[in-house]
């Protein structure tokens, strides 16, 4: 019976395994339209940097993607370890990019 047991968490796994990879390929598609098509209208550039004007009005700035990593890892370590939510709600304050919540929730599991 415990054999049995064991095959079908194996088979659990493989299934969560699944489901993250097409979340990654959503994840991976949303960051590619990012700046073309429908996605366009809500980005604005300006000096430089680009921002994403939210339909309520509100903008952010776009984090460039080869900063995000650092500054997911050092808004938790300033937040104390406060966590994903915690690191998420802070870092949201000022930037924005598609997939954020997954992508600092990838980074802080790592």
């Amino acid at each position: 019976m415990t054999d049995a047991d064991a095959l079908s968490r194996q088979y659990e796994s493989v299934e969560v395994t699944k489901e993250d990879n097409v979340k990654e390929e959503k994840k991976k598609e949303l960051v590619q339209k990012q700046f073309s098509g429908k996605e366009r209208k809500h980005v604005i550039e300006k000096e430089g940097k680009k921002y994403w004007e939210f339909s309520t009005g509100q903008v952010k700035e776009i984090l460039d993607q080869e900063k995000r990593e650092s500054v997911i890892k050092n808004a938790h370590k300033a937040l104390n370890h406060r966590g994903i939510k915690g690191t998420y709600y802070n870092i949201k304050q000022r930037w924005y990019w598609p997939g954020m919540k997954d992508h600092i929730g990838r980074v802080l599991k790592e």
